[in-house]
């Protein structure tokens, strides 16, 4: 996305400990990296999420700049989660945090604003498979452009038993562009997955 994107699911956490007892265990909740390594990552550190951006630095090393959003977690409950990340030239880059409809949380983090492509792409784990989320995911939404107050109430209407197939009236969901239509709402979906069997 070139200047904001939205990901939302409903999501339960079922231990924010490392069954597997590995040091600095930290859960991706998503990972988008560049074949350099830079991008965007969304993290559990304990039971608080913290949002990542890693960007170029001129043949140093990469500048890493990291948020920890306010609000705690809580082990086997559900939330729906929706995390906006938008920049602006006149008030720069906002990352969004809105749980369950009611609570919401601004950090100020840089926007990725890359020229190469996100190659290394991982939902529920990063991208050497070694910080896997351990828990249960609905329906996963990431739209090209950062959602309004009242389109997150739009999606979080469906429920967290919604399927995206069956309000698609029509379009191909998951194809790159697809419009995805809610309550006389159109959103340009860049994908979604339903990780139901």
């Amino acid at each position: 996305p070139q200047s904001s994107y939205t990901f939302c699911t409903w999501l339960r956490i079922e231990s924010f400990q490392d069954p597997f007892k590995r040091l600095n265990y930290q859960p991706r909740l998503f990972s988008f990296l560049t074949d350099e390594g830079y991008g965007f990552e969304a993290y559990f550190q304990k039971n608080l999420l913290r949002v990542q951006t890693i960007l170029p630095n001129r043949g140093s090393a990469p500048i890493v700049k990291n948020q920890t959003f306010p609000a705690e977690f809580v082990q086997g409950k559900w939330y729906h989660i929706v995390f906006t990340h938008s920049y602006s030239y006149l008030w720069g880059a906002k990352v969004t945090l809105v749980l369950n409809n009611n609570n919401e949380y601004s950090l100020s983090v840089p926007y990725p604003k890359m020229k190469e492509e996100f190659t290394r792409c991982h939902i529920g784990n990063n991208d050497d498979m070694s910080q896997p989320f351990f828990g249960q995911m609905g329906t996963i939404y990431f739209f090209s452009d950062s959602l309004s107050r009242d389109e997150i109430e739009a999606i979080y209407s469906l429920g967290p038993d919604n399927i995206c197939n069956e309000i698609n009236e029509g379009e191909i969901i998951g194809q790159k562009g697809a419009d995805f239509h809610l309550k006389k709402k159109t959103f340009k979906l860049f994908f979604s997955y339903n990780p139901k069997a």
